[in-house]
């Protein structure tokens, strides 16, 4: 064997990092078992070495690297191999530690183990291959132990994350029953009372104007219950429902054209409802009922938060397809609560305007998307907002 010079140890210890996978840092007193386990292992590891315990503590704890195995002799000056090992431990746990000693102690074997956490214990002189193998086998478990204490993280932020969506979700059912509760009960509220003004009023022929707003309030309270009720048949019929969607044909200016006349008594005096629809039009492939409750939604969504100025809603061609717009001048969204807009049981914007319970956006949304279109939002607050529906040409 070719013995390597104290300056090839040196070199070892102060080499910058090359492309080897495994860094190993070596201690013993004796410079000739030092040269020894560099020769054997330098063509395959970055080596660390040290002749004291003192000084390999000092490489482990200004070390830029990891070091991933420790081989270090048991009896040296001042301070043994289980000593060393076991100061190394909360500096460096997932390394993994061997020991090497020409003196067969039971006793400290058994500290190396339970003190040192060592991997194996070996007894010198060894064979080359023997400790070549082992260095292998040490390094895989090594290896195994880091992506166990990875594969432990992730699953501890998984269980954590579902944790925090479960309890979201709790949260957001207990609200919805809330809101459900309100919403359902003071339209009904409404009703009877002013049916009772009604029944007292109505001993004349014909209905006073008092009697005639009456039952303009008695029917949008009742329009307002209808509305609730159907959009709640419409989430359970969409959490069911795993059939395919039965596509058609359609053509979509007379479904707009239809939406708008339906709605317009929902718009404030001050707002103007322009639509810009595509002459020639090109059918798109929809499903008729959702496409006009995602219409319905999304003016209806305009014209509530629309105070004054208008309400364009137009039509254009947009990557084989036809891309909606309703464009308005109302209240706007902030930024921060852009990404909850179509989250479920979500109310955003002035909540002193909003009604409902935040399925509204929500039920569009999963209908577009089983449509297999696309829907989003651009807003910017005081300012207004743009909602914006994809679908594909038939």
């Amino acid at each position: 064997m070719a013995y390597l010079t104290k300056e090839t140890i040196k070199k070892a210890q102060t080499a910058e990092t090359s492309d080897k996978k495994y860094t190993i840092l070596l201690v013993d007193d004796e410079d000739l078992n030092l040269l020894s386990l560099v020769e054997l292992l330098e063509e395959d590891y970055q080596l660390l070495t040290a002749n004291d315990g003192e000084e390999a503590l000092e490489l482990v704890k200004n070390s830029s690297e990891p070091i991933h195995l420790i081989i270090t002799d048991q009896r040296m000056p001042n301070m043994t191999g289980v000593e060393f090992l076991k100061q190394t431990l909360p500096l460096i746990p997932q390394t993994v530690r061997i020991i090497l000693t020409a003196f067969t102690d039971v006793n400290v074997i058994v500290d190396s183990i339970n003190e040192g956490n060592v991997y194996k214990f070996m007894i010198k002189p060894f064979e080359p291959k023997d400790m070549v193998v082992t260095i292998k086998r040490a390094l895989e478990a090594y290896q195994l132990e880091v992506e166990n204490h990875k594969l432990i993280e992730e699953l501890t932020k998984l269980n954590t994350d579902l944790e925090q969506k479960v309890e979201k979700r709790t949260e957001a059912i207990q609200d919805f029953y809330h809101f459900i509760s309100h919403e359902l009960r003071t339209p009904i509220t409404v009703i009877q009372q002013y049916l009772r003004f009604l029944q007292q009023g109505m001993k004349c022929e014909s209905p006073s104007d008092n009697q005639t707003a009456h039952l303009k309030i008695v029917d949008k309270n009742a329009n307002r219950m209808i509305k609730l009720v159907n959009q709640i048949l419409n989430l359970a019929k969409i959490e069911s429902e795993k059939a395919p969607p039965l596509f058609q044909s359609l053509h979509l200016n007379p479904l707009i054209q239809n939406a708008v006349e339906q709605l317009r008594s929902l718009f404030k005096p001050e707002v103007t409802i322009l639509t810009d629809l595509m002459i020639p039009e090109q059918p798109v492939r929809a499903v008729g009922d959702d496409l006009e409750i995602v219409l319905d939604n999304l003016i209806s969504n305009a014209a509530k938060y629309t105070e004054k100025g208008a309400v364009h809603i137009k039509t254009e061609p947009m990557d084989n397809g036809i891309q909606i717009s309703i464009v308005d001048t109302g209240v706007g969204i902030d930024e921060s609560q852009i990404d909850q807009v179509f989250d479920q049981f979500s109310r955003v914007g002035d909540l002193r305007m909003a009604q409902g319970v935040g399925l509204g956006l929500y039920i569009t949304k999963v209908l577009v998307e089983h449509m297999e279109g696309q829907i989003g939002v651009t807003s910017k607050k005081d300012e207004g907002s743009t909602f914006w529906v994809w679908l594909p040409l038939a």
